[in-house]
């Protein structure tokens, strides 16, 4: 039955993901979820999470070692350095672009297929909102990418309104919208107003907060009020 086959091939690929997770081979894990979404139109929390957790990862080293090579490029003074630098860096951004058009293209998909399903509209919007944002810090200011990812981020506020102001999703998606206020806009009146109010909200709600969100929810508050300490602090500095 070539239905079945398809299934146990969907159960082989999505197993070797979660393995790559494990062994905190995060390239691999991205490409098994590649393959796992291709021969699918939805995914269940789970999967949706294995998906975001192997992008992220892979995305998260390469703006590490992007910071990292920008830094270097602003102190170094040598041209043969400098050009050997800039090249190497121009090499990650393609990586980064790479991961990237993967992230938008699957989740277009996906979110295609998601119209009865808020919760995963919400997901793959923030998903594609977090990329745009990621993309927006490694090109130039004001860029396309920018403007989309303030676009996702303002639909996905709009539509969590509607969730428990404990909600990891809610939470989640006005931190993501806060520090692209304070990093991308340069607007920390706006990052600290947004941060403040989610915050104040949960910590007025905290008695709801079931036992299945507690951990991630909590850990969410504890780094929108971090973000806030850093902030406010930084503000009362200037």
């Amino acid at each position: 039955n070539k239905n079945y086959r398809l299934m146990q091939d969907c159960e082989r690929i999505l197993y070797s993901a979660k393995i790559a997770e494990e062994a905190d081979r995060y390239k691999e894990m991205t490409g098994y979820m590649k393959l796992f979404v291709m021969d699918r139109d939805t995914l269940d929390i789970a999967e949706r999470n294995l998906l975001s957790i192997a992008y992220k990862n892979v995305m998260g080293e390469l703006r590490c070692s992007w910071r990292v090579l920008t830094h270097f490029l602003q102190k170094e003074e040598d041209e043969t350095k400098l050009a050997l630098t800039a090249k190497y860096l121009h090499r990650i951004e393609s990586e980064m672009d790479k991961v990237y058009q993967e992230v938008i293209n699957m989740t277009n998909k996906l979110k295609s297929h998601s119209e009865e399903d808020p919760e995963a509209c919400i997901f793959y919007n923030k998903m594609q909102g977090d990329y745009h944002r990621y993309k927006s810090e490694y090109t130039k200011p004001n860029s396309t990418e920018l403007y989309q990812c303030k676009l996702c981020y303002a639909a996905i506020l709009e539509h969590t309104k509607r969730l428990p102001p404990t909600d990891p999703i809610r939470l989640s998606a006005a931190l993501s919208y806060s520090v692209m206020f304070y990093e991308q806009f340069n607007d920390t009146e706006a990052a600290v107003q947004l941060a403040k109010e989610t915050f104040d909200a949960a910590i007025a709600d905290l008695d709801t907060l079931s036992d299945e969100n507690y951990k991630e929810s909590t850990l969410i508050m504890g780094l929108l009020r971090d973000n806030l300490t850093l902030w406010t602090s930084t503000g009362d500095n200037d």
